[in-house]
């Protein structure tokens, strides 16, 4: 199966400290990970892990980490030939992991080079980035499974949110998009927010809410589809592989109910450990734990 993930790349410099440092202190950090990020990037990368044929259009510098990059996504079978690399500096993050809490440094670049993709997918990523080449290829492969991990609210997110078959946001962007705040337990705002998000975009909207698991309508009954309880060390890049995985278990046929739980599997895994790429989770130990979970 074909795929194409198109967005932001990064390098990510993870520290893990047991509490946040104070300002003006010197800290001994407890681990350190260093390795690519982004969003599309990491999306990528598992699919690749997991044994799709993987493209991936995005841009990082021509300096040390941009290589790096490179050298990690070719390694992971992730073809880069719809990769540009510029003169300049690759967008860096410094991710500072305490009791569970993440704080981000980021340095991003103002970049949205356009880049000519000519090959057609059976399904296609995209996170809000890289906004005009996005809609050419949405336009190249009207029929093909389209996802928009929609994090960031700004104009570009909130048009292509109306051009994929599925938006599947963050909490955050559910509230900013509203203008309302989520209480996981307000079943009835939730709803509301969920009607305003698919009267606006016209498709499957599926809200993510971090560790509680998914808000979804499936067959006009709204539910919260719950995660797996783990012991979270980092959830940098959770989100990443949740959108990854919702993406691979849709392409094999699962109804979207099971794609989704096993979707949150996923995501909770990625938190068990430092770094977004540090491990990968293995799709043969999420559909074991599916079973167990009496997912699948």
């Amino acid at each position: 199966m074909k795929v194409l993930c198109i967005g932001h790349m990064a390098y990510d410099i993870t520290f893990l400290l047991e509490k946040f440092p104070l300002e003006n202190t010197k800290n001994t950090v407890d681990s350190c990970v260093t390795g690519g990020g982004g969003q599309a990037c990491n999306a990528a990368y598992l699919l690749s892990k997991w044994g799709l044929d993987v493209d991936l259009s995005g841009v990082v510098g021509n300096d040390y980490y941009g290589n790096k990059i490179l050298e990690e996504l070719d390694d992971a079978g992730v073809n880069i030939k719809y990769v540009i690399q510029e003169d300049g500096d690759t967008d860096l993050s410094v991710i500072i992991a305490s009791q569970c809490d993440r704080t981000i440094l980021s340095k991003p670049s103002t970049r949205d080079t356009f880049v000519t993709i000519k090959d057609k997918y059976e399904a296609i990523l995209l996170d809000g980035s890289m906004y005009d080449t996005a809609l050419k290829v949405l336009e190249n492969n009207p029929y093909c499974l389209t996802i928009l991990d929609a994090d960031k609210l700004n104009n570009h997110t909130i048009d292509l949110a109306s051009k994929v078959k599925i938006v599947a946001c963050s909490k955050t962007f559910a509230e900013k998009f509203s203008g309302r705040k989520i209480d996981d337990l307000d079943m009835q705002t939730l709803r509301e927010i969920y009607d305003l998000l698919e009267q606006s975009f016209k498709n499957i909207v599926i809200i993510t809410l971090d560790e509680k698991g998914s808000f979804v309508k499936i067959n006009d009954r709204y539910e919260i589809i719950s995660s797996i309880q783990v012991e979270t060390i980092d959830s940098t890049g959770a989100g990443d592989m949740y959108h990854a995985a919702l993406l691979y278990f849709i392409l094999q046929k699962y109804s979207l109910n099971t794609a989704i739980k096993l979707a949150n599997i996923t995501g909770a895994l990625t938190t068990t450990f430092l770094g977004n790429r540090n491990q990968i989770a293995d799709v043969r130990l999420v559909l074991e734990l599916g079973e167990n979970n009496d997912i699948i």
